[in-house]
């Protein structure tokens, strides 16, 4: 389990990479199948935790979110979120293989497919409170615009 934080630029935390001057607790690691906490603050970043329960957070920029694991009763599943749903907080996209809800401040859903043997593709997408755009992927998914 890892807490990665990034700087003012645009950054990338991914797993086996992180852009220079990202912080990563504990030192020299990059988000694994553990759970993590990505937090981007500035910038245009891009956010994957891997295959753990993740909690991401963009901050400022257009922020994109990969998100791969689904709530359960032991495990919480991937979190993301913004601190803001204002324009300063930039237009942020969601692309997850799992049927999945935006958060506070996240304006686009785009639902994946996957190489995993198996996985259904028959995912479901939901929006918020704002204009969101969401994206099916190959299987038959249900989109719901939700109060946006």
């Amino acid at each position: 389990m890892g807490t990665y934080t990034g700087t003012d630029d645009d950054d990338t935390i991914i797993p086996g990479s992180i852009s220079d001057g990202v912080t990563a607790d504990p030192p020299d690691t990059t988000p694994d199948d553990d759970d993590d906490t990505l937090v981007g603050l500035g910038g245009d970043d891009i956010l994957d935790g891997g295959f753990g329960a993740d909690v991401m957070q963009g901050g400022l920029g257009d922020d994109i979110y990969y998100v791969d694991n689904a709530f359960g009763v032991e495990d919480p599943g991937d979190v993301a979120t913004e601190d803001t749903d204002t324009a300063a907080g930039g237009v942020d996209e969601v692309r997850s293989t799992i049927s999945f809800t935006l958060g506070f401040g996240l304006e686009n859903l785009v639902l994946l497919d996957s190489d995993d043997d198996d996985f259904d593709p028959d995912i479901d997408g939901t929006g918020n409170e704002l204009d969101n755009v969401l994206t099916g992927n190959s299987g038959d998914n249900v989109l719901d615009g939700a109060g946006g």
